[in-house]
């Protein structure tokens, strides 16, 4: 019983913190200019009218965070504003709805989502100031004086996505590491080159390239209903040429629990494998320092 109370309690000082915030924005909304200064600039917030927002289903076409474009972790967002200030998120399969509302005077977006969101959908939470909008398009910046994060929406139809597949794919790609097979780029067989090389597909949409010598960290992402994989490199490192490669939208081939088969627009082929296969040094080495008995032989005539 007393775990119960102690839910409930939880759950109504939730709601009431969040009405307390609705109330302190729009009442500081209403001394709140058409400019709000973030940074060494002001930037204009401008009016939306409300319509705008819940009559259209929403794609993310920029994510920016301090000079970091992460637009490839919402490459499976769409987003709805809804009445009663519900804001609605598909990723994938998964549905997640949290709160949103516009200042008194239009100019500035506040969104909440639940704390058992993902780390990319946590950064859409923040008050947005509208620096940018057409019937088709928004743009806004962060709030608050560092103004270092930026997003744009764009209208885009809800794809009608096949769930099965999708999450099968999701499942099978996190659930190991993946070694490069096959990887030929125009007239190039980069195959020996990449192999030992693997590749480690996070849930939350971070992807590290492992080579020989170094680790590369990037971002990865399932889109076009579960038709392309889209791989990022950060951009504050340095990666050699013969990886860079690898950054690309990958169409998707075919693909089971043990291979999967892309292609890419400039008709790039790349082979990944599950597991990590060992490289020809360890191989290697392996044999050298092992005795080995033959089990069985057979000879063609």
């Amino acid at each position: 019983m007393l775990g119960s109370l102690q839910r409930l309690n939880f759950y109504f000082m939730n709601k009431l913190t969040w009405t307390f915030f609705v109330v302190a924005v729009l009442t500081l909304s209403l001394g709140l200019s058409s400019c709000i200064e973030t940074g060494d600039e002001e930037r204009p917030g401008m009016y939306v009218n409300t319509d705008l927002f819940l009559t259209k289903v929403w794609k993310v076409s920029l994510f920016s965070d301090d000079g970091q474009d992460k637009t490839i972790l919402f490459g499976d967002v769409f987003i709805e504003f809804r009445e009663n200030f519900i804001f609605r998120i598909t990723k994938g399969c998964d549905v997640i709805e949290g709160e949103w509302i516009l200042s008194a005077d239009s100019t500035l977006l506040v969104i909440r989502v639940p704390d058992t969101s993902s780390e990319s959908l946590k950064q859409l939470e923040d008050e947005w100031v509208v620096t940018w909008l057409t019937d088709n398009e928004m743009h806004f910046v962060e709030q608050d004086n560092k103004g270092d994060e930026e997003f744009h929406l764009s209208v885009a139809p809800l794809p009608a996505l096949n769930c099965a597949t999708c999450d099968n794919l999701m499942g099978i790609l996190t659930d190991s590491v993946w070694s490069i097979t096959s990887f030929i780029t125009g007239a190039n067989d980069l195959t020996e080159e990449s192999r030992g090389s693997y590749l480690d597909f996070s849930p939350d949409g971070e992807v590290v390239l492992y080579t020989d010598y170094e680790e590369n960290v990037g971002l990865w992402a399932v889109t076009d209903q579960c038709q392309v994989i889209q791989i990022q490199w950060l951009d504050d490192q340095l990666i050699d040429d013969f990886y860079s490669n690898l950054e690309d939208s990958w169409f998707i081939k075919s693909f089971d629990n043990t291979a999967i088969f892309l292609e890419s627009e400039s008709s790039s082929n790349l082979q990944i494998t599950k597991g990590r296969i060992p490289d020809c040094e360890t191989t290697y080495q392996d044999l050298l320092n092992s005795s080995w008995s033959i089990d069985y032989m057979s000879c063609l005539l």
